[in-house]
């Protein structure tokens, strides 16, 4: 679901110059070896998103260097790849080598280049924000170490996460959606994935599924730390939570060939969380609070290169 908006958004999007209007194009450190993909985690009301990627760049507060791209890259349909499943931005691609602190990824908003395709068949434009500088040097920047060694191929998944920055706003003439810069990087080579089954005892009661569409709405949250607290997401239009408990990752439960409910949550960095599930998703809106409820928790342990596995139990036992 979708936080209808005022007239002014104000997101974290950005110009992609230096503080004297000059890209930055140094670096020395010798040729390291690169390798973006991007996943997406789960949305409803949409049937489609198209994304087209102009640039990546990596930097730190006095440098950028740019990803080579031969060309757009346009992501046809991003809701394709969930859970373990991610897109090829860039193929193990030489760079110059460095320690970065942000990657930032670059977004065309013109002529349909970027476009949500909504569950009533119409298309709306897709774009960062308003009041922002030109649409050539807009982008999404996620804050987060990126180390390019000499010789050595670096491995990074970015994880766009539609159901905490897909915005509807109805402010306008024209409805349209908006992306909060809310991405997340992960190393494969230092992460893992939790799949597992939710039993059908979880999805009775109070749901907030659209009878229609008996599926939506049933979601596991996740949280970094074992014991958490679950919450709702709750994110400033910045895309920055205003709370410590905001899910880290979430991922949709879908019905299997045989009938059960299963989820994935992709490219977890190694560690302790927790999982929680709820039915309630489409009450979810990610700028408000909302006071959701979660039918079981549990802490679960993320191994490198390993897949975890936790099935939501049967509530009558």
């Amino acid at each position: 679901m979708y936080q209808y908006l005022l007239p002014t958004l104000l997101v974290g999007v950005f110009a992609a110059f230096s503080e004297d209007g000059c890209s930055v194009e140094t670096g020395n450190k010798g040729n390291a070896r690169l390798t973006v993909a991007i996943t997406d985690a789960p949305v409803d009301d949409v049937e489609r998103v198209q994304l087209t990627i102009t640039g990546i760049t990596l930097g730190t507060d006095k440098l950028t260097i740019k990803v080579p791209l031969k060309k757009d890259v346009v992501i046809d349909d991003l809701l394709r790849y969930q859970g373990r499943q991610s897109f090829q931005l860039v193929g193990d691609e030489k760079v110059q080598g460095g320690e970065f602190q942000w990657l930032r990824l670059h977004i065309s908003e013109r002529d349909r280049a970027s476009f949500v395709l909504g569950t009533d068949g119409k298309e709306y434009p897709l774009n960062l924000g308003e009041e922002q500088p030109p649409a050539q040097g807009r982008y999404l920047e996620v804050r987060a170490p990126v180390r390019l060694v000499k010789d050595k191929l670096t491995d990074v998944v970015l994880d766009l996460d539609l159901s905490q920055s897909l915005i509807r706003d109805n402010s306008g003439r024209n409805p349209r959606y908006q992306l909060l810069p809310r991405l997340r990087l992960a190393e494969r080579e230092s992460s893992g994935h939790i799949v597992g089954t939710i039993h059908s005892s979880h999805l009775q009661g109070r749901c907030s599924a659209d009878a229609n569409r008996p599926d939506a709405g049933n979601r596991v949250y996740l949280y970094q730390g074992e014991n958490a607290y679950p919450s709702d997401i709750f994110l400033g239009l910045n895309g920055v939570p205003f709370a410590n408990d905001t899910p880290f990752a979430t991922a949709r439960a879908t019905r299997n060939s045989q009938g059960e409910y299963s989820y994935e949550l992709g490219h977890i960095p190694a560690g302790g969380y927790t999982v929680a599930f709820t039915c309630q998703g489409l009450a979810d809106l990610p700028t408000q609070h909302d006071p959701l409820h979660f039918t079981h928790s549990a802490s679960v342990t993320v191994k490198r290169g390993e897949s975890t596995r936790f099935n939501f139990p049967d509530l009558d036992r």
